[in-house]
């Protein structure tokens, strides 16, 4: 294959390729939200019980480690970059002790890591049982 695609994708697959890059677009997308809502000062969050900033911790994390594990074909690459998430919630919660109206929390950053670890195991599940066709896609 050869144009300007070449750079992002290899393989067949007319549906595959471009689900492929808007998925990641919508990765660095999704992380630019993240970060830009973990930096905002005193941020009020919708629910009323104990805790439900952790659930959206783990669905947010959940949701950035599942993109790039459906969007890599290669496996390896998939997983480093969901487990980069780890680092950006860790580094993110430790850059909320600094911003006035927040504080840093260990229990945030494991419902982060708990979300990675579903997001993970949904974006292999999702890639290589349910989308078969779907493998042909290389990054």
């Amino acid at each position: 294959m050869s144009g300007r695609w070449s750079v992002f994708s290899r393989g067949e697959g007319a549906v595959g390729r471009p689900l492929a890059v808007a998925a990641l677009l919508v990765w660095a997308a999704s992380m630019a939200a993240v970060v830009y809502m973990s930096l905002l000062p005193d941020v009020e969050m919708p629910g009323d019980f104990p805790d439900m900033d952790k659930l959206y911790h783990m669905a947010g994390y959940a949701w950035l480690a599942f993109l790039p594990c459906f969007a890599f074909a290669r496996k390896r690459v998939g997983l480093l970059a969901s487990l980069s998430m780890i680092v950006l919630g860790c580094a993110l919660e430790y850059a909320q002790g600094y911003v006035p109206g927040r504080m840093a929390s260990l229990g945030d950053m494991a419902a982060n890591t708990a979300g990675v670890a579903l997001g993970v195991a949904a974006g292999r599940l999702l890639r290589y049982r349910l989308l078969p066709a779907f493998r042909r896609v290389v990054f």
